[in-house]
């Protein structure tokens, strides 16, 4: 469902069912530091305009649900923002309500992202789907949720949530928690990658300093030793490679036993924008197009 701009600033001042997995540390896409700056400085990393398989997501999903209600014709109604009665901070934007008041949740799902999906009628879908339809059945105290799901071409699919109440209050408690422990306080949620630390502390103060510790000490061994681990792996990779181009010389293909191929070996061609030639011959132009792009820290250890 795209959401109008009014629930969109609702959404920010409480927890959606989009935010439930992040901040159960269960979305492979968002993390509970995302919710938190959402939330919190209004910064959404996540626009829909600027990502094409959001937008292409939210356009479809009303021919997906065209397609669920040609195949099972009943009333449909589409209600705005829902909220828990006992905490209105914790809401829910469903795509639908069915005649027996069960959720419709729709789903576009990317060709990618299929293996994570099972078989029609039951209810085996990702993580992130299930724990916010579990979220909003809670919240509407629906009978169970309906998941319809398109993953391309004429496969079309419908998966079922059915009430499971122990999962729907552990979801509530984490909810609560996490917005009156830290986005009324302020107090940014545990820091899980490299990532959410560029993201959390992303200003500096100009030649700041602090003294590293013995565990920091330890870490930047761990670093170094790694990294040089890597190096040896990738030489070890190379080394590989060349003793396979060495058998194979000017044959494409590698055949095994069983007649299936091992590897391949073609020409590749690519094209590539020479920026260095462009700015040399046409200075002026290239200086029109120059954006500054947005600044970020990165760490380089020494």
């Amino acid at each position: 469902m795209t959401l109008t701009p009014e629930q969109l600033e609702k959404r920010r001042l409480g927890i959606g069912g989009s935010d439930v997995a992040a901040i159960c540390g269960l979305n492979p896409y968002k993390t509970a530091v995302d919710v938190y700056l959402e939330k919190v400085l209004q910064d959404n990393p996540f626009q829909e305009t600027d990502n094409d398989h959001l937008w292409f997501g939210k356009e479809i999903e009303p021919f997906v649900i065209k397609r669920f209600l040609f195949l099972y014709p009943q009333q449909i109604s589409y209600p705005d923002t829902a909220y828990d009665k006992e905490y209105p901070f914790l809401l829910g934007n469903v795509d639908g309500i069915l005649e027996d008041k069960s959720v419709l949740e729709a789903k576009n799902v990317g060709h990618f992202s299929k293996i994570k999906w099972g078989e029609s009628g039951s209810d085996k879908i990702p993580i992130e789907y299930y724990l916010q339809v579990a979220h909003y059945v809670r919240i509407l105290d629906a009978p169970r949720g309906i998941i319809v799901a398109y993953f391309g071409g004429a496969d079309f699919r419908i998966y079922e949530y059915k009430r499971n109440k122990i999962i729907e209050e552990k979801i509530k408690e984490k909810c609560i928690s996490f917005w009156q422990n830290h986005v009324l306080t302020q107090t940014p949620p545990g820091v899980e990658s490299y990532e959410d630390a560029r993201k959390l502390w992303r200003e500096i103060i100009p030649e700041s300093q602090i003294e590293s510790t013995e565990e920091i000490q330890l870490y930047i061994n761990q670093y170094h030793d790694k990294n040089k681990l890597i190096k040896e792996i990738e030489k070890e990779i190379d080394q590989i490679k060349t003793i396979i181009c060495k058998h194979m010389q000017d044959n494409e293909l590698l055949m095994g036993p069983d007649g299936k191929i091992m590897a391949t070996w073609k020409k590749q061609s690519s094209l590539r924008f020479d920026t260095n030639l462009f700015k040399a011959k046409e200075k002026t132009l290239y200086e029109q197009y120059l954006r500054e792009t947005s600044t970020e820290r990165v760490l380089k250890i020494k």
